[in-house]
């Protein structure tokens, strides 16, 4: 269902473009924005391998079933119906509890620094001179 919704916003996004005559401009944004997508998980696949060698290595070990029947008491208490589902919640809450969730958080600077750019680029489209762009931009997400 979220894939209609998502092609109809893109599908609306381009013919908005088209209707007012800023196709070139929507195209660019739909080029750059596929480029951060790709930057992005370039970005995240030595962690996502890292985690995925850490947790095959363990799953050989016998460490998740371990943890899994350890903690399929509690687990059950508040899953009842998971059944073999267990063991990958439990992996994530392992995850959770380790912080491996964390382990792409140092990206959160480049995040908000890229946020930051393409809000002051709007601005700018929208007639803001940059520098009082950038600031409202920064301003803005200092208040969330």
């Amino acid at each position: 269902m979220m894939s209609y919704v998502f092609a109809l916003m893109i599908a609306v996004g381009i013919a908005y473009g088209a209707i007012n005559g800023n196709i070139a401009a929507v195209m660019d944004a739909l080029t750059e924005g596929a480029c951060q997508a790709v930057t992005l998980c370039i970005s995240l696949a030595g962690a996502y391998m890292l985690w995925l060698g850490l947790m095959n290595t363990a799953k050989r070990a016998g460490l998740i079933d371990g943890l899994a029947r350890r903690m399929a008491k509690p687990l059950g208490f508040l899953f009842p119906d998971a059944g073999e589902a267990l063991a990958p919640i439990t992996l994530n809450l392992a995850a959770n509890f380790f912080g491996a969730g964390s382990a792409v958080a140092g990206c959160g600077p480049a995040f908000a620094a890229i946020f930051i750019d393409a809000l002051a680029d709007g601005g700018v489209m929208a007639g803001v001179p940059r520098a009082k762009a950038i600031r409202f931009a920064e301003q803005m997400l200092l208040g969330t």
